[in-house]
């Protein structure tokens, strides 16, 4: 599993917005798969109109829920810097997303245990 050690922050975001590549004001950090983007974002398709995937992701955008429809890949996986990915045709049609890191791990869903805990912050 990747650890902040390893990049320095989350491998890879997706942004809602045209400023690109100075001012990403509605940049998502994503911390998973995503088998339903509806159950995150208020308006899933509009989120996607680019992808910032850094050295080690791959990201594979799916036009369905539970990975369905037609894909498009943004691999970074082999890159040695942060990657841009501005969709040019059909942006915000992304409604699940599988990523994958160093070597092909699948990264589970953001809704599974393995992502995500609850702690009680200092008192």
């Amino acid at each position: 599993m990747p650890s902040v050690t390893d990049q320095g922050i989350v491998g890879y975001m997706c942004d809602n917005g045209d400023n690109y590549p100075y001012f990403m004001g509605a940049m998502r950090i994503m911390t998973g798969s995503c088998s339903n983007m509806g159950q995150y974002f208020d308006l899933p398709y509009l989120a996607d109109d680019a992808w910032l995937i850094h050295p080690g992701y791959k990201v594979i955008l799916c036009r369905a829920i539970n990975y369905g429809g037609n894909s498009v890949t943004l691999d970074n996986s082999n890159g040695l810097y942060v990657k841009m990915f501005k969709l040019s045709t059909n942006q915000n049609h992304t409604l699940s997303f599988k990523s994958y890191y160093k070597g092909g791990l699948q990264m589970p869903d953001m809704s599974s245990p393995d992502m995500h805990t609850y702690v009680d912050g200092p008192a």
